[in-house]
């Protein structure tokens, strides 16, 4: 029973140091203030200048995904849903 105590006090005292630390953590930077905690953006889809044709002449958008492959939007005749074709891309 002791033993249960004292690990229920460890981890609530532990708790309470965490939670006043990670308030004020800062970083400061070419006069700028980051908060160190803070979570970082999500990155996003990019929009490229280039754009694919295929054999059809239909033209589509290129796009960069976050982890830098390339793709294009298609849309599927049967269903209608849109789906990312990968393409290779050297830039």
């Amino acid at each position: 029973m002791k033993k249960l105590l004292f690990l229920l006090f460890f981890i609530f005292i532990s708790t309470i140091i965490n939670a006043q630390t990670s308030v004020n953590d800062y970083i400061v930077s070419n006069d700028t203030i980051y908060q160190r905690n803070q979570k970082q953006p999500k990155k996003v889809a990019v929009k490229t200048k280039y754009i694919f044709k295929d054999k059809k002449g239909n033209t589509y958008p290129v796009y960069k995904g976050t982890k830098g492959g390339f793709y294009i939007i298609r849309t599927s005749k049967r269903s209608g849903k849109q789906y990312r074709k990968y393409i290779k891309l050297t830039i």
